[in-house]
């Protein structure tokens, strides 16, 4: 399974580049956003891949279900930050995660990749085998900066941006990329220590970077603090507070739990 993400993440990295009109809008996709033609374009390559393989396919364009006995499940985000590749904005990638079994709970992940495509950095997470950039094993320092540099994304939700933004703000420098999965990727290699998105919009097409956070060590949790455990079917939805230390960790779950 991980050899064909790489193969798919790979064949994403030339398409970024080969297709003409990629930022042409079209219709509304499954969860209610826009669709342009590049989201349509890299799933329709993965369903090409994939086609003789017998997955089931969760994507954020055009999920097909199957009606046969499958033999697994593909999770697809083609093109996670699409308004950042609309406008130029450098933080727009490609990510995919899969299991072997049918119904999976995070824990059930067995693989998963997440390609920049913008400056093609590879993050890749195999299960208990841990995580790695660019080829390199992701070993990650415990110490956090001081004061600690938060992802936290929260889109245009007056309501817990007006609540939990004010308090963060205090104690943490502030980040948000507008591309979840890189956001995840940044918390997975130490770039940022914390990444937050209490929204409840959080889609099911972003498990690609919270499997890879999990494999390079990042305390995960929702923003109870409770262990993220939810079937991942089309419609799931995740709240998400991670971070690699626990003290911080627990200060963030205590600002966000509201």
């Amino acid at each position: 399974m991980l050899a064909l993400f790489i193969k798919l993440g790979r064949k994403a990295k030339k398409l970024i580049k080969e297709v003409d009109n990629g930022k042409e809008k079209l219709e509304k996709n499954y969860f209610g956003d826009t669709s342009i033609k590049m989201d349509l374009v890299l799933e329709e390559m993965v369903k090409e891949e994939i086609n003789d393989l017998n997955f089931q396919l969760i994507t954020e364009e055009k999920p097909e279900k199957s009606n046969m006995e499958c033999s697994g499940t593909v999770i697809l985000d083609p093109l996670d930050g699409s308004k950042n590749y609309e406008r130029g904005f450098p933080a727009y990638a490609f990510a995919i995660a899969g299991s072997t079994k049918n119904n999976p709970t995070l824990k059930d992940i067995d693989a998963a990749v997440i390609v920049n495509l913008y400056n093609s950095t590879e993050y890749r997470a195999i299960k208990n085998c841990g995580a790695y950039k660019n080829g390199e094993k992701i070993k990650l320092d415990e110490e956090i900066s001081n004061p600690p540099l938060v992802s936290a994304d929260f889109g245009r939700d007056e309501v817990s941006s007006s609540k939990i933004f004010p308090n963060l703000s205090k104690f943490a420098y502030m980040r948000m990329l507008g591309a979840a999965t890189l956001e995840m990727a940044a918390t997975a290699s130490g770039i940022v220590d914390a990444y937050v998105d209490v929204r409840g919009k959080l889609l099911i097409t972003h498990t690609a970077g919270i499997m890879l956070m999990k494999e390079a060590g990042i305390i995960i949790s929702d923003k109870h603090g409770n262990e993220i455990t939810q079937t991942l079917d089309q419609d799931t939805r995740f709240t998400i507070i991670a971070c690699r230390e626990k003290k911080l960790h627990k200060k963030l779950v205590g600002i966000c739990d509201q």
